[in-house]
């Protein structure tokens, strides 16, 4: 008779299943040899097996395919593209500006502030390079309106890629890339 052990259970034991049965099984026929000695104990699964017979089979885990998850669609793909283009940045008086989700909060709370009259003339801005430089508060709208103006550029691409996708002018992933591609930073 030989006991049927699942995968999990023989990975979790922390010792080689096989060798400890083994180890056990000769450590009982030492012992048969002795007298007055205590007997050999082993992990409790070592004992049931070798009481069976010292045979057992590992049940493996059934092989489960992932789900296939559907193709993304070229709408979605386009989606995407725009999403990591708006997240990119861009250029404003050649220092790289950041024009991400967070950032384009932080340009409002600034043209917020310079309104309010709490913000310092020349404050220092961090642009997308690391480096802080201070820019004035005559020049911040002018930044901010570079990166509204990169986020607007690249949802415009978007709108007019659905569209083309929806005629049949563009047909797959290549054409997004090249429509993105071509877009100004």
């Amino acid at each position: 008779m030989s006991i049927e052990i699942h995968r999990a259970v023989i990975d979790a034991l922390g010792f080689d299943l096989a060798s400890a049965v083994t180890a056990f099984q000769d450590a009982r026929t030492a012992h048969a040899q002795t007298i007055g000695e205590p007997a050999p104990t082993a992990h409790p699964l070592v004992e049931l097996i070798t009481r069976s017979g010292g045979a057992f089979v590992i049940i493996e885990p059934p092989v489960v395919a992932p789900p296939e998850l559907p193709p993304l669609s070229l709408t979605a793909y386009a989606a995407d593209r725009r999403w990591r283009a708006e997240q990119a940045g861009t250029v404003w008086n050649g220092w790289p500006i950041h024009t991400d989700d967070r950032s384009q909060g932080k340009y409002l709370s600034e043209l917020q502030a310079i309104t309010l009259g709490v913000r310092i003339d020349g404050d220092p801005w961090k642009f997308a390079d690391g480096a802080f430089r201070p820019v004035s508060n005559a020049d911040f709208p002018a930044l901010a309106t570079a990166a509204r103006a990169h986020v607007r550029g690249v949802f415009a691409i978007e709108g007019q890629l659905i569209a083309a996708i929806e005629a049949g002018t563009i047909t797959d992933q290549a054409g997004v890339d090249a429509a993105f591609a071509a877009a100004p930073t």
